[in-house]
Formats: structure tokens, sequence, C-alpha cells
């Protein structure tokens, strides 16, 4: 059984005034009538200015947004027409930004675990820039080290982030000067160095601590092997809002930026931060299917669950916080409900003590922040559809 934080009061408070700022009670009980529900609305104007904060909060770094939170063309037009750099680990994904008019220059692939193919893929779209973090890859890459430009991701990790990317990408820094040695033996370009704290992370010690052993590991390479790198990309983990507050962009700026422009400052400075960028751009329009009472609980239940929008509870360890349309109206009294999906699986639980008012059979529930890592790998289990995204105009995304 999945375990449930509760529901923080004050950060629901919060969340219901940001709601109240962007949609109308009875223009969401419109939309919710001609789309139908369970429904997605995306506001590219919340992805703006997401990637806004991070240009200006980090006027070094070169943000590289990741495709794989929310793989939707409008997103990544936006992030192109703010003249932005896009992170991609697949053929769909490179896809997807050239049909956006996204440059090659402008893309880094990540994925440090690839098919013969897929980098063949890459080279035929001018795509140059690969991360690599074990010595068999190497081998990959023989045939095409003429043409492409390696970036070498050591492993930071840690227990803190929601989402441990060290457990399974990079090589420990212990390690990373044999392997940094081996590359340069093949004749490899290495140009770079990568790393990641980890997804939703909210504590800006991982970042320092990461980048002061980054820093070392780039003193080691050039007293050891007389290797200089051109590239430094500090991953993403920025932290996006969700069922509790966490530390603002700025508060990570004020950490990274002075090791940045201390250790960094002659070289280029990537950054892959996805969540961060298109978390708020989604809400979720769902329907309260039916109500019951049992073991002394109060369940609603409704027509999406842990198998389409919340399917980040179970990949991504995220949890959510709904609310009943009618607060965009006015405030109402709350109770404990367990929230019942809409497939047959009893495991298929959202929370088993969400804050909600009194609703009927019909009405309608809003769920903020579920942009990232939810209608992506969301799935049409019982043949119950995934939800579809809508844009505000009621535009088929998605």
């Amino acid at each position: 059984m999945i375990k449930f934080d509760p529901i923080d009061t004050e950060h629901r408070a919060h969340l219901l005034a940001n709601l109240r700022k962007r949609f109308d009670y009875d223009w969401v009980q419109q939309f919710a009538k001609n789309q139908s529900t369970p429904c997605l609305i995306f506001d590219v104007e919340e992805v703006r200015s997401r990637y806004q904060e991070l240009q200006t909060a980090f006027p070094l770094i070169r943000h590289h947004f990741a495709i794989k939170p929310l793989p939707l063309a409008p997103v990544v037009e936006m992030i192109n027409r703010q003249h932005g750099h896009i992170d991609v680990a697949s053929r769909g994904e490179i896809e997807l930004a050239k049909e956006q008019g996204v440059a090659s220059r402008r893309m880094i692939h990540t994925n440090p675990h690839r098919k013969i193919g897929d980098i063949e893929h890459a080279i035929q779209h001018q795509v140059e820039q690969f991360v690599v973090d074990n010595p068999k890859e190497l081998n990959k890459f023989l045939p095409y080290r003429n043409h492409v430009k390696l970036i070498l991701r050591l492993s930071y990790p840690n227990d803190l982030s929601q989402v441990n990317l060290s457990y399974k990408f990079g090589v420990p820094p212990s390690q990373g000067l044999d392997l940094l040695e081996t590359m340069l033996k093949y004749k490899f370009d290495v140009t770079g160095v990568s790393m990641h704290v980890g997804s939703q992370s909210d504590h800006t010690e991982l970042f320092v601590q990461a980048l002061e052993k980054t820093a070392q590991y780039f003193t080691d390479a050039k007293e050891q092997l007389g290797h200089e790198f051109q590239i430094l990309d500090i991953g993403g983990g920025f932290p996006a809002e969700y069922n509790k507050p966490v530390k603002s962009i700025n508060e990570f700026a004020d950490k990274i930026n002075p090791l940045l422009e201390k250790y960094f400052s002659k070289m280029k400075i990537y950054s892959e931060p996805g969540r961060y960028v298109v978390n708020s751009s989604l809400t979720l329009l769902s329907t309260i299917v039916g109500a019951s009472r049992r073991a002394e609980s109060d369940w609603y239940f409704i027509d999406d669950g842990l198998y389409g929008s919340f399917s980040g509870i179970l990949f991504d360890f995220s949890g959510y916080v709904m609310f009943g349309a009618n607060e965009l109206a006015s405030d109402q009294d709350l109770s404990k409900f367990i929230i019942g999906g809409a497939t047959c699986d009893s495991h298929d639980i959202v929370h088993d003590k969400m804050l909600l008012p009194k609703l009927n059979y019909g009405d309608i529930t809003i769920t903020p922040n579920i942009g990232a890592y939810s209608w992506t790998h969301s799935t049409n289990f019982n043949l119950i559809p995934r939800p579809k995204v809508y844009d505000r105009q009621g535009n088929l995304l998605g």
C-alpha cells in the first residue's frame, strides 16, 4: 500500500489562492462540460514563465530543457521561442525537437546507454554531444569518434532527492579519471563533465557538495592527465511545487552561482531542467463518479487515477493536492476522504486522507501542478483511455 503524506493545510491554502487567480469557477464548469473529464488543461504561459525564471536566476547557464517530463510540441516550441536549449534522450525526442525548429547545435543527448542505431540516428540529425558513463559504451562510439563530442557523467548518490538518478547513471569520481584516461586513449573529444544530484531535490547543499567535488575532479584531470574540460553540465533536480512547500529557485541560485563563478566561469555551463519548467503547466479536471463509506472512512471515486494522470504517484513518488471546483467560487468546509481511482485495481488509490469539501456525483475536482511525469506515462489500463490534453481554448494537444 502506498504511504501518503498528510495534506499541508497552509500550503493547500497557498495553492488554492493561485488556482483562483488562474481559473474561474464558471469557466472550469463549462470547460469540463465541453471537453469531458478527465482532461488536462495546458497553459503555455507557465512554461515561458518558469523557463525565464531559470534564465534570470542563472545567467551563466545554458538551460537544456529535458523533454521527458512532458513531451508536448507546444512546450518545446515555447522553449525554442525563448532561444533555449534541449536535452534529448531518444529518437522520438530528437524528432520532436527538430519538428519544432530546434537547431541540432542546441541539443545534448543525455541518455548514457543507447542502441548503436540510436547513435547513428542522432548523428544523422547533426546531434554531436553525448553523455557517457562507462567504458563499454565507448565501444559503440568508436566508428563515429570523429563526429561526436563526449561528456563524462559523474555519480553523486544521495538519499535526499525524490529520485536518486545516480543509482542508475554516472561513474564515481574516484573511478572517473580511469574512464577519462580510456576515452583519451581512444582519441575521443571529451569536452565536458555532467552531474546530477537527483530529481526533485529541495536541498541546496547537494548542489554545493557536487559542484565542489566536480571542481576537484577538474583539477585532478588537469594535473594527472593534462586534460582541460570546456563544459560543465550541472544536470537538473530543481524542485517544483506539489503537496508541500519547496525552496525558491533564487535560494538555489544564491548557493550555486558563486561556485560557478569561482570554479567554472571560463567554460560553458549547461543544466537539464525538466520538472521545474513544466509542472505547473498542466491542471487536471476530473469528476466525482461515486461516493461511499467503508470501514469508518469516507470515499470519493473519480474518473482518473494512478493509471492515468496520477501515474506520478507510482512512477515518480509524487503527491498531489486536489480541490473541489466549487472552492474556486467560495471557501468550503473540508473533511478527509480516500480518493479511489477509475480502474478495478484496488491499488488504484490517489490519496487516503485528501482534504475536500462535500461533493456529489458529477461534481468537478481540480488538481494543479500535475504537468511533470504524469500524463507522459499514463496508460489505458482497463481500456480506460488516457486523459486528453487541451489548451485553454479547447484545442486538443495530446
